[in-house]
């Protein structure tokens, strides 16, 4: 009977030890899982960021470009109004 708990309890030792082992080993690769999401994540949050500061980088170039249009036009529509009274 002593024999018979001394194996068992072995057996169940050593089931023990290969779980702990196991969870051990799905404990870093979930941590090497989570550190390649935070990668990608971060990765993602530059990429964002860059594209963010590229939208407002042309947004002001093309309000800048608006700009001149809007007083090139307000020029000409001056030079049309002089041309129209020296004309008459």
């Amino acid at each position: 009977m002593k024999q018979f708990i001394q194996c068992y309890s072995k057996e169940k030792i050593e089931q023990v030890d290969k779980l702990g082992q196991q969870l051990e080993e799905q404990n870093q690769k979930l941590f090497k899982d989570k550190s390649t999401v935070d990668s990608i994540k971060f990765d993602l949050e530059t990429i964002q960021a860059k594209i963010i500061n590229q939208f407002y980088d042309k947004a002001q170039e093309m309000e800048k470009q608006f700009l001149q249009i809007d007083s090139t036009y307000e020029q000409l529509l001056l030079l049309e109004q002089k041309l129209k009274d020296q004309l008459k």
